[in-house]
């Protein structure tokens, strides 16, 4: 249901690119970033969801890996993101 949601996201911010450029802050890139992303958790939940019915432990421990591994990057991107934004505060 979360892959379908930002998915829907990006394809309405594509559609409504007028609305987003009234903001201060638009991503031009940001609409396709999210469709990447609702693709993939649509596909890696489907997987998940196919590995049990079918009975393939191994498919499903590949899956609880990528998840594990997602969960991870998430966490060193967003950090990364404020030691990048706090450096960038401290020189103004």
């Amino acid at each position: 249901m979360s892959g379908v949601a930002i998915f829907a996201l990006g394809i309405w911010m594509i559609k409504w690119d007028v609305y987003m450029e009234l903001t201060t802050v638009y991503f031009d890139d940001a609409p396709y970033i999210l469709i990447g992303v609702g693709c993939a958790i649509v596909v890696v939940g489907s997987l998940g969801c196919l590995c049990t019915v079918k009975g393939f432990p191994a498919l499903l421990y590949i899956v609880s890996l990528f998840r594990i591994h997602r969960a991870f990057m998430v966490k060193i991107f967003s950090s990364f993101g404020s030691l990048v934004s706090s450096s960038k505060k401290c020189k103004e």
